[in-house]
């Protein structure tokens, strides 16, 4: 189930594959030449976002409100981690997964019935990703989206999908 992988993601119980601190805006100095120690990056004068670990779960687009189409949305987030993971895992080959085929198995886990609307808003206000008492994302993940959307503006250009998965990361429509 997708809530138990991105429960244990956000409780740091399970080691990332996606390291956290390589994700766009989680250091507010993205000029620091801090290493991958939390500890490490604070000493060096760089701050560390309090966004949850769970951003770095595979499993956290089956977890997004399907009624947040449009803005405010954490698709820039999510797709930059699918695109990282893919490039750790072919890493040995650099055979990478295409850009449209990458975001056909993202639109299943995110177009996914096996988990209900109130559920996936329940499971993103449990850690903190949407505010409490609201139906919007908290002003730091939407911070990090904008970060990790700019990001993917460099990632795989000469894919002919690049600007579609660009249109998808900043609209919220994943269609």
């Amino acid at each position: 189930m997708p809530a138990v992988a991105v429960k244990l993601f956000h409780l740091r119980v399970v080691k990332e594959t996606v390291p956290f601190l390589t994700i766009p805006g989680i250091k507010y100095d993205e000029d620091s030449t801090a290493g991958s120690d939390v500890e490490l990056a604070e000493a060096s004068g760089s701050r560390i976002s309090d966004i949850t670990h769970a951003i770095c779960c595979p499993f956290l687009p089956s977890l997004h409100p399907r009624a947040a189409k449009g803005p405010p949305h954490i698709h820039g987030i999510m797709i930059f981690v699918a695109i990282k993971l893919d490039e750790i895992i072919h890493r040995k080959e650099k055979d990478f997964t295409d850009l449209e085929d990458l975001m056909t198995y993202y639109r299943a886990g995110y177009d996914s019935p096996m988990t209900p609307e109130s559920t996936r808003i329940e499971v993103m206000r449990k850690i903190g990703l949407i505010e409490k008492g609201k139906h919007e994302f908290c002003a730091e993940a939407k911070r990090v989206n904008k970060a990790c959307t700019r990001a993917l503006e460099e990632l795989r250009r000469e894919d002919p999908f690049h600007g579609t998965l660009l249109t998808m990361a900043r609209s919220g429509a994943i269609e």
